[in-house]
């Protein structure tokens, strides 16, 4: 495209993580420029990180990463389960980084089944009854205060379920009800 600056787009996806992941990379820029994008691969940043702690490692690839998809136009992410049901975590936080600031993602997956099918493959134990108003989502609700939902308790006696409509037994209780 002469005179005309080609769209950078981020390659992100959990190919970084594979045996092949500069060859993958390779592959997938050359992919991008038969249509016109300059692709830009995670491992373009070429750190040297040799003397670097774990941590340090982490938060400098972190920062390179960031600095990559920052001078890209679009993100293109690989969105396939990566080491269980769902996307790479890196991945699903650049996802996240790059709508947070206004720039178009594109995502695709190599998988045919839904998320929720792909949990269910994965863990295929039944959801847990809540045994609350004939709930089978597995999900236990919290008050607004972060404390757990109780329902009250009815005795034999109590004529009404409603706390405030219930006949208690000490003295001077139930007085003017």
């Amino acid at each position: 495209m002469p005179g005309k600056q080609r769209p950078k787009v981020y390659l992100a996806g959990p190919e970084v993580f594979l045996r092949n992941a500069v060859e993958a990379g390779a592959i997938k820029v050359e992919l991008c420029g038969r249509y016109g994008l300059e692709g830009k691969y995670p491992l373009d940043a070429q750190l040297d990180l040799g003397d670097l702690a774990l941590a340090e490692r982490a938060y400098a690839i972190f920062r390179a990463n960031e600095g990559l998809i920052m001078e890209c136009d679009a993100v293109i992410a690989n969105l396939t389960p990566f080491r269980g049901p769902g996307m790479d975590t890196g991945t699903a936080y650049e996802v996240g980084f790059v709508r947070g600031k206004g720039k178009p993602v594109f995502g695709y997956s190599n998988h045919h089944l839904s998320f929720f099918d792909r949990v269910r493959k994965f863990d295929p134990k039944p959801l847990k009854k809540t045994g609350r108003r004939g709930r089978d989502d597995g999900i236990r609700r919290q008050r607004p205060d972060g404390r757990r939902a109780v329902r009250a308790r009815r005795k034999p006696d109590d004529r009404s379920c409603h706390p405030r409509q219930r006949r208690h037994n000490y003295p001077g209780a139930n007085e003017g009800a």
